[in-house]
């Protein structure tokens, strides 16, 4: 019999803890004897509760309970351990997960706050993902198991849970959501937004595809994506009858696509580029070229950075003559990408896109798709420089961009049961919280842009 241990990540309402749910179930019906670790309020800041709201953890805790009621899992629950003790120890930690849950969170790095509170969260954040590790360490001690299964693997919760695992020796198992028809990505001892790993799920979807299926797929995915319809990646189009006319730009000799903090961070260790910020980058080329029209378009998802922040950036950009586009502004991505011949893309999947659009497009540092050779890479500014002046060398490997969102659309370890999921939306607890919890989400955002305001240092 397979003894599993499983620390659950993002509990409160998400369809990716509904999956989790699911998956225990199923590994129960399969033999397996499963044990839960459970938060009991014990970790306070994480991923769903990112300012640590006491009245969010209580709540969360009824949800786990009522939804682990019956199924035939061991629940054990966390043990009680003096935070305060731990304070020393936590300045010695380098835990990437709270930092990649307090960007995911906030959209910005703790480095860039000096909002006390909101510092004192990321703290909280680092805390709850010793606070884990400690658990865990004893119950290791305690006990023997085969597997540990969580959910991301990148967040405070997850990824403590991951990095114990590795002490201990024992195989760990990450899941994800696609986001569409629930379908699941499992991988084993080895993280789901790993660059190496995605490309050898990309090789392995090609190997079972015929050329017309993958051209079909991929031709479906990009016009779905461009008319704002559901696909397995995040869809920011807003269609539009009359696209803009952007002629008054003149010829644009450098389109700069921005990415949203987050996707930074969940790259996990590969996160450390060679450069400080994304618009360090532009005007850095824009000095080396002060006769090119550089465009900077940032990321929708930037709009959640504080006011002051994002005004700085964009003050920045302009001292230096570069066109900005701010977040939420209603030209999108695609209408620029009619103006512009060359594309600079910072991990963003729009990066992908503008070659299947034929564009030239050069991808600055690291990125999940590194490694499936659709995008020429800089890893310096040596290299950024050679390839933008050699740009017409690039080639547009438009086939390779179609096999991408074929891939994004077509691949899963696992089809989560549609029936099931049905069913279990219908019985699951209903917390009588619904109307605090999306109103406390909509007053994180509000929160977290009046804390976060500080100088922004280049």
């Amino acid at each position: 019999m397979k003894k599993i241990i499983w620390v659950l990540e993002m509990p409160l309402h998400s369809l990716g803890f509904d999956i989790q749910i699911w998956k225990i179930k199923k590994q129960i019906k399969e033999g397996g004897k499963v044990t839960v670790l459970a938060c009991n309020s014990s970790v306070q800041a994480c991923f769903v509760n990112p300012l640590g709201s006491k009245t969010i953890c209580r709540y969360c805790v009824k949800h786990v309970k009522d939804s682990l009621h019956g199924i035939g899992a061991e629940v054990i629950h966390m043990r009680s351990l003096d935070i305060k003790r731990e304070r020393e120890k936590v300045a010695l930690q380098n835990n990437l997960g709270a930092e990649s849950t307090f960007i995911s969170s906030f959209r910005l790095k703790p480095s860039e706050t000096n909002s006390k509170i909101l510092l004192d969260k990321y703290q909280l954040m680092r805390r709850g993902a010793i606070i884990i590790g400690k658990n865990l360490d004893y119950i290791f001690r305690e006990r023997s198991y085969d597997e540990l299964w969580t959910f991301n693997g990148r967040l405070n919760i997850s990824k403590a849970a991951v990095d114990e695992a590795k002490k201990v020796n024992i195989d760990y198992y990450l899941l994800e959501v696609n986001g569409r028809d629930y379908k699941i990505n499992i991988t084993k001892n080895a993280s789901n937004h790993d660059p190496a790993v995605m490309a050898q799920k990309f090789k392995e979807i090609l190997n079972q595809s015929s050329r017309a299926q993958v051209r079909t797929g991929g031709e479906n995915f990009y016009k779905a994506k461009k008319i704002g319809s559901w696909v397995n990646d995040r869809v920011y189009a807003v269609p539009q009858e009359n696209p803009p006319d952007l002629s008054y730009l003149g010829k644009i000799d450098l389109l700069c696509l921005l990415s949203s903090e987050d996707e930074t961070a969940a790259l996990g260790p590969s996160w450390n580029q060679f450069y400080t910020s994304q618009e360090e980058v532009c005007v850095y080329i824009k000095k080396q070229r002060p006769e090119w029209n550089i465009v900077v378009r940032f990321h929708p998802n930037q709009g959640d950075i504080n006011r002051s922040i994002l005004k700085q950036k964009i003050k920045l950009l302009e001292s230096f003559g570069i066109k900005v586009f701010h977040p939420s502004a209603e030209v999108s991505s695609y209408d620029l990408l009619e103006y512009a011949e060359d594309i600079l893309t910072f991990g963003s999947t729009i990066g992908v896109e503008a070659i299947y659009r034929g564009k030239k497009v050069l991808q600055v540092g690291i990125a999940f798709y590194s490694e499936m050779k659709i995008i020429k890479q800089a890893n310096s500014y040596t290299e950024l420089m050679n390839f933008l002046e050699n740009s017409k060398k690039i080639a547009i490997k438009r086939y390779r961009a179609l096999a991408y969102g074929y891939y994004l659309m077509e691949y899963s370890s696992e089809l989560c049961n549609l029936p099931y999921m049905t069913n279990y939306f219908k019985a699951r607890p209903v917390l009588h919280c619904n109307a605090f919890i999306k109103n406390y989400s909509k007053l994180l955002g509000i929160i977290s842009k009046i804390l976060s305001s500080r100088p922004l240092k280049i």
